[in-house]
């Protein structure tokens, strides 16, 4: 997905946005072959919540971070507008996988995840 080349989540690792394509019934399914047994797997209740706070813009935004944050809205407005049963999860306990997934119309579940530190 060009649209994800290069990015990153900010946060205290800055990790990259990366994009998965897996058959499975639903998204922790999806997710489980992503997360390599990690646990504890937790819904969150706003699937779009990360790529939001990613597209906030701030008044200091450089033209890089402004031309960033609009990358992020225009993910979660493709997401959104292409994939059905959209859903979060967080994997893990301080370290964790966050992952964002719907479903494409073939049944497959595309997810986005990134390693997030929570402390």
């Amino acid at each position: 997905m060009p649209l994800l080349t290069g990015l990153y989540v900010i946060s205290e690792s800055d990790s990259p946005l990366e994009v998965h394509t897996v058959s499975a019934a639903a998204l922790p399914e999806a997710v489980a072959s992503i997360a390599a047994g990690r646990s504890p797997v937790e819904s969150q209740p706003e699937w779009d919540l990360l790529l939001t706070r990613q597209a906030v813009v701030y008044d200091y935004h450089t033209p890089e971070q402004r031309a960033r944050a609009k990358t992020f809205d225009q993910i979660r407005e493709l997401l959104g507008g292409h994939l059905s049963n959209m859903q979060a999860i967080k994997i893990g306990e301080v370290q964790r996988l966050y992952a964002v997934g719907g479903q494409s119309a073939d049944g497959q579940w595309v997810v986005l995840t990134c390693e997030l530190i929570e402390t």
